[in-house]
């Protein structure tokens, strides 16, 4: 149940393990005995539903993005459908496309995409 699983993930006493070992400080544990305004929040690195959840949220932030008009139609080579797409994202990887003839229009168009990005995943609770 995920309930269950974020509130494990926000009692867990979390470590940062390197090559030269793990970290004396932590972040986490007890919400009660740390008195947390905002518990640790995510999904954490190496979650076997990680890559599910990203795909559910990523597909809404990409569906928001093409509503704000932050797309590009691209025509189906074989077939002749136009698609509206504005990115794709796999597992922990995000890409998100522009499609401009002058280079200055690309970086303008491009940054406006990337801070409505930044507006919608604010939104989740996320940061860039």
């Amino acid at each position: 149940e995920i309930i269950s699983m974020f509130d494990s993930i926000q009692r867990m006493t979390h470590k940062v393990r390197t090559a030269f070992g793990d970290s004396r400080r932590t972040c986490g544990g007890s919400i009660s005995k740390n008195n947390w305004k905002l518990p640790p929040q995510g999904v954490l690195q190496g979650n076997g539903y990680g890559p599910a959840i990203w795909s559910i949220l990523s597909s809404c932030i990409f569906h928001a993005l093409n509503r704000k008009g932050h797309c590009n139609t691209i025509k189906a080579a074989i077939r002749k459908l136009l698609i509206e797409l504005s990115g794709f994202a796999y597992v922990d990887d995000t890409d998100l496309l522009q499609i401009e003839h002058a280079v200055e229009d690309v970086v303008c168009y491009m940054q406006k995409k990337l801070d409505a990005w930044n507006d919608v995943i604010s939104a989740t609770g996320g940061i860039l």
